[in-house]
């Protein structure tokens, strides 16, 4: 019994934590691959992840999430802007920093302004060409393909679920015209019908 509590004194200190002492962090960044790619969030996936199976089933999967944009470009402009690396003008057109709120609670930072995202390309998590901007709590979508355009009241209905583009003509015109001049202003990519397109032979990833 001695012998026992012998071990457990010296294995106490190994136990607890480091006060004082920061963490040491590592952070993976998977660059350019959808959430239905990796094994631990689809075992039928068509690519060989074992060494992210390894680490899913050795540490702390965070699975309920939001993400504003189904592209990783956002991310990676937040990961250096908490770095303090400075901004590439080429590829950084618009955005705003909200670093300082992650440092200081009480700074301000201007929620007002409308937020934009850009998507010109099909994606292979099933996205569909388009455009989105938000202004206060209002989001209108405007599809490139087959749905068109819909409009959402977030204050009253975040999960989206009542398109009111409908009864809302003159807010869906204001929301495109403002969004439409932040594409072309910002020269972004806009997508193109192509002339040898067969909606008969049309599928989706």
């Amino acid at each position: 019994m001695k012998s026992l509590a012998s071990l457990l004194l010296l294995a106490l200190p190994l136990a607890l934590p480091l006060v004082g002492k920061p963490l040491n962090v590592v952070f993976f960044l998977v660059d350019d691959l959808g959430y239905m790619d990796v094994s631990p969030n689809n075992p039928d996936t068509f690519y060989d992840t074992p060494n992210i199976q390894a680490l899913a089933d050795s540490g702390m999967r965070f699975t309920d999430a939001y993400a504003a944009c189904p592209v990783c470009s956002p991310t990676r402009s937040s990961i250096l802007d908490a770095a303090a690396l400075p901004a590439l003008p080429k590829q950084h057109k618009d955005g705003a920093s909200f670093t300082s709120l992650l440092k200081d609670p009480t700074a301000e930072l201007n929620a007002t302004r409308a937020l934009y995202w850009d998507y010109p390309h099909w994606g292979n998590q099933g996205s569909i060409p388009g455009a989105a901007i938000r202004e206060g709590g209002w989001k209108l979508i405007a599809f490139d393909y087959k749905k068109g355009t819909e409009l959402y009241n977030l204050a009253e209905d975040p999960g989206e679920k009542t398109n009111l583009a409908g009864k809302n003509a003159d807010r869906v015109k204001a929301m495109r015209a403002n969004l439409d001049e932040v594409r072309s202003s910002t020269g972004a990519f806009r997508t193109s019908r192509n002339p040898d397109f067969n909606p008969n032979d049309f599928r989706k990833w």
